[in-house]
């Protein structure tokens, strides 16, 4: 009965071999303030993701603010951020749904909203690999 869309984002793996998996959860986002950790490979912090990565460098976060504000982003070297729905403005630039934005080395970087909406951010401490 209503929309479902899919975005799909592959990593490299630490280390290669075995068989490629993949899992869902169901609603691991409530709406709200800050950002809420979905996956990750592991890093100090980062250990309770419900999801678990074979890339140990990287975490992915959702944020689905409920009404304006800011968010601090993770403070990495390498940031992307995939917008579901809403406005964020990152560093001035407003992108909306389906937009998306890579940070390489910008430290203090904040997610800002005017109101409700969804977005993904990518926590990267290894050299991302773009093909």
């Amino acid at each position: 009965d209503t929309p479902l869309r899919f975005l799909q984002m592959w990593l490299h793996p630490d280390t290669f071999g075995g068989v490629p998996a993949y899992t869902a959860v169901s609603a691991p986002a409530a709406p709200g303030p800050g950002l809420r950790l979905l996956a990750s490979g592991g890093r100090p912090g980062t250990e309770d993701a419900p999801v678990r990565l074979r890339q140990r460098a990287a975490a992915l976060y959702a944020g689905r603010p409920a009404a304006a504000g800011a968010v601090a982003l993770p403070d990495a070297p390498y940031l992307y951020v995939h917008v579901g729905s809403g406005e964020v403005r990152l560093g001035g630039a407003a992108l909306g749904p389906g937009d998306a934005a890579r940070s390489t080395g910008e430290r203090g970087l904040r997610a800002a909203t005017e109101g409700p909406g969804e977005y993904l951010v990518w926590e990267m401490h290894g050299e991302p690999v773009y093909g």
